[in-house]
């Protein structure tokens, strides 16, 4: 199937510029049967909110694109090369300064609710003072030396799946030391959507 197949699913013609979510929800149980397997309503709702990146109820044509082309695997990152060598830079380019400003105050909103805290204990504080989220499994870890300081450094990743948000926090190295010391570097938050 191709990319443009696919994307026939979910906008009839090139007139429609949004798809409400109902609709969405209706095409991704057709491409689902397409393949031969089901999906379970609770998954398609969040893959739905996915997809609807500046949170207005629909899915627009440039977001679904864009979520797409974005996909790390070797299908989309085929598409999106075909697209770029056959003169799409062009509209690549034009999709996403038209997904900046929504994708811009999406992130700036999401950052407003959540007040971010380091803790030795590695835990977000959400909205309310009381509830907290893990910030979730170590992904990657890495040490670092730097020589003129003579300070080593461990730069470790942890992925919260709730936010959907990467962690990147660094430490003194903890070889020989009972307890992770912070390093005086603030935390730097990667949004993955």
């Amino acid at each position: 199937m191709t990319v443009q197949q696919i994307f026939s699913l979910f906008f009839t013609d090139d007139s429609d510029y949004y798809v409400s979510m109902e609709s969405f929800k209706r095409s991704m149980v057709k491409l689902a049967m397409k393949f031969g397997g089901q999906i379970d309503f609770n998954e398609l709702t969040k893959i739905a909110q996915h997809f609807d990146i500046n949170n207005d109820g629909r899915v627009s044509k440039v977001e679904f694109k864009l979520y797409c082309l974005n996909i790390p695997s070797i299908a989309w990152k085929a598409a999106k090369k075909r697209m770029e060598s056959v003169g799409g830079v062009n509209e690549l380019r034009k999709l996403s300064e038209k997904m900046r400003p929504a994708a811009r105050s999406r992130t700036e909103e999401a950052t407003s609710r959540l007040k971010i805290k380091r803790r030795r204990s590695l835990m977000i504080e959400a909205p309310s003072e009381s509830d907290y989220i893990p910030c979730g499994p170590e992904v990657f870890r890495s040490t670092k030396l730097y020589w003129k300081t003579n300070t080593s450094v461990d730069v470790r990743l942890f992925y919260c799946e709730p936010l959907d948000i990467m962690t990147m926090q660094m430490f003194e190295n903890s070889e020989g030391k009972k307890e992770d010391v912070h390093v005086d570097i603030p935390n730097i938050y990667v949004f993955r959507s």
